[in-house]
């Protein structure tokens, strides 16, 4: 790996390796091959859900070339299995407007130590508890990209559908240490921190669109969703959630630096880089 990422560092993937210039967002080890993720997310597989009338009408729209497959990629893939169902109905919208022949290529994007493993598996429907499957398909072609989308992931002029569910909120970097709070939209972060988070997500999202318009072909669709912000209330603490996800979490996370489990020095050095 290049110099750019940094000196070796000892990590719980047991091998030295050099320090990523993006944060590690990972699970557990125990967790890998395992479709975990996928089966603890329930939410996002809705979201997937949901934006399928949008990705049919763009693939009704589309104009992609005989001598060339349709491109189909989801940023933010996990281990595949939230997006399956929608990746299904893809398959056979574009099996519909252009024939049995024409290649499809799909490309689950996401960090070098996300699950591939699982992925995989979903994908040739090994599991043996797995619900859904892929269409058999001799002309479908399943990739993966291990370079995280503030990278570009993908050669220009190439795909023609994107798609991204609830990952495009993680920031390239934290922009400061919160006080009181573990995300930048907490109801506890000051305004100086709350502005420092404003810019970084400016900055990285321009970077995002910057990128997937070079991926993408002319005409070709990004289709994304993700976590936001109205009137002071985010993501995790709507009246539907039965529970305010981030208050809890930040709490729970300060009563173990007040009864000594962590040390209180560093309640919040583990902060979600979120949007």
């Amino acid at each position: 790996m290049d110099q750019q990422y940094g000196v070796p560092c000892s990590t719980a993937f047991g091998k030295q390796i050099r320090q990523s210039k993006y944060p590690v967002y990972r699970m557990l080890d125990r967790h890998h091959g395992s479709h975990f993720w996928s089966g603890n997310a329930v939410n996002y597989e809705k979201l997937y859900n949901n934006i399928l009338p949008y990705a049919l009408q763009a693939i009704a729209g589309s104009v992609n070339s005989t001598d060339r497959p349709f491109v189909a990629c989801d940023f933010g893939a996990g281990d595949g299995g939230t997006s399956m169902k929608l990746m299904t109905e893809i398959i056979r919208a574009v099996r519909a407007k252009y024939g049995k022949e024409k290649p499809i290529v799909i490309v689950y994007e996401d960090l070098p130590w996300n699950d591939f493993k699982s992925l995989f598996f979903l994908t040739q429907g090994l599991f043996e508890d797995q619900r859904n499957f892929l269409p058999q398909d001799k002309n479908v072609f399943l990739l993966a990209s291990g370079t995280n989308f503030y990278e570009r992931c993908l050669p220009p002029n190439y795909v023609d559908l994107a798609v991204s569910c609830s990952a495009m909120h993680w920031l390239s970097k934290r922009p400061c240490n919160l006080q009181w709070d573990i995300i930048g939209q907490g109801d506890k972060v000051s305004y100086e921190e709350l502005d420092a988070y404003k810019k970084q997500a400016a900055v990285d999202w321009e970077t995002i669109l910057i990128n997937r318009a070079k991926e993408l072909k002319i005409g070709a669709h990004i289709i994304i969703a993700i976590v936001g912000t109205k009137e002071g209330v985010h993501s995790g603490s709507t009246a539907i959630y039965k529970v305010k996800v981030i208050p809890y979490l930040r709490d729970l996370w300060l009563s173990f630096a007040t009864a000594g489990r962590i040390t209180k020095v560093r309640p919040f050095s583990g902060v979600y880089n979120v949007k």
